[in-house]
Order: C-alpha cells, then structure tokens, then sequence
C-alpha cells in the first residue's frame, strides 16, 4: 500500500531496494508475472550508450479489482489495462515461451487467453541472445529442473538402475571356504531343494553332506 493506494513494488534483486512501483489498481494485486522474453521498444527516441533503443522487460499485474495491466520498464503508465476481464479475482497469470501470449485464470473458473501480435509489446531479442542477457542477472545461474521435466525423470531412472545393480553386487558376496553365498529372495512361497553325496563315507567317520539350498521363487 502506498497510503490508501495499492501498488506493486519492483525490489531490486541483492539490495532490496524499492524504488519503484507500479500504481493504478484499485484493490490488491494478488498476482504478477515478468514476461520470460526482453524486449526492445519500439517508437521511442531513448536510447542506450549503444545507440540503439534499451532492452526493457514486460510485467503483467492483476488481483482482486479484475483489472489486468501490462507494463514495461521504459514506461511509467502501463501498456494495457482491461477492466472487468473476469467476473471474479483473477488468480493467476502466465507467460508463454515465446513471450506474445498471456493465459489468465480466475476464480470464476474461466481462463482467458491475450494474444499479442507482432511488435505491440516491442521487438524481441533472440532467444540465444536471451537467456545470456537474462543470466547477467542471476537467472537460472543453477540450471534448476522441475521434478516433471523429461531430463529429472530420465536422471531418476539412471539412479534407480544403479542402486539396482549395486543390490545385485551386494547379493553375491564371498562366503567362508570360498563357497557363494546364494542370494535370499523376499517371496511368501518358497521351496528348498536338498542334494546329497551318493557317495557316503561308510568307515564310521563323521559323514559331510553337502546341501545346497536353492531358494526358487515360486
């Protein structure tokens, strides 16, 4: 709140510092989302010590008022406002990859889709070019996976084949007398399988039988 008045208040990342904040909703903004895409703006005479139009970033805020505003930051008023886009608080904002479509969900049930057109949010910088812009700032820097992605399930799979193959390793061990010691398998239903000598010691001695247990899982 700034007095009576909501806002959105941009922090700066490491210092959190916050110098500037985005007014113009009349009730709290519950959700916000930075556009995944950077931007240069198009029909403005600033310019960077390049020469060239600054690299800008696109924020969309909505909450309780079901106001949507879109902002960039080369620009103090915001790029879009649509009033009554729902009929109750929007509950969620999203991006997608590419950076010209914004998926809107309320609390109403609906999902409303904008779609941008080409050059109505700026000129987009190359993805490549992106992602290396976007690093400088710490994003990304520890190549985070999602537990859904393809490249977790595929590590996870990895994993359990090894512990796997360690279980078997550690089944087989050397026993005393250089016998192997067969491996135990947890099963309701077991049957053992006693083999002996035909050939028995008959001078009174004591008698060794060899047994082997074969453990078959039925």
């Amino acid at each position: 709140m700034n007095g009576p008045v909501s806002t959105v208040v941009i922090i700066d990342r490491g210092t959190w510092n916050s110098d500037i904040s985005l007014i113009g909703h009349e009730s709290p903004v519950e959700v916000t989302a930075f556009n995944p895409r950077v931007f240069r703006p198009t029909g403005t005479t600033q310019m960077n010590g390049e020469g060239s139009p600054p690299w800008i970033s696109i924020i969309a805020c909505a909450g309780q008022d079901r106001v949507l505003s879109i902002w960039n930051t080369s620009n103090p008023r915001p790029l879009v406002i649509t009033q009554d886009i729902a009929e109750k608080s929007i509950s969620d904002l999203c991006w997608s990859p590419e950076g010209m479509s914004l998926f809107i969900s309320s609390y109403d049930g609906s999902v409303t889709v904008c779609i941008f057109e080409e050059g109505d949010l700026g000129k987009a910088l190359p993805l490549e070019e992106n992602v290396q812009y976007l690093a400088r700032y710490g994003h990304d820097r520890h190549g985070i996976l999602l537990p859904e992605s393809p490249a977790q399930l595929d590590l996870e799979n990895r994993s359990r084949e090894k512990e796997l193959e360690n279980e078997e390793k550690d089944a087989v061990q050397p026993g005393q007398g250089g016998a192997i010691n067969p491996p135990v398998v947890d099963s309701p239903q077991k049957s053992v399988v006693s083999t002996a000598s035909p050939n028995r010691p008959q001078n009174g001695s004591s008698s060794i039988f060899l047994h082997l247990c074969v453990y078959i899982k039925q």
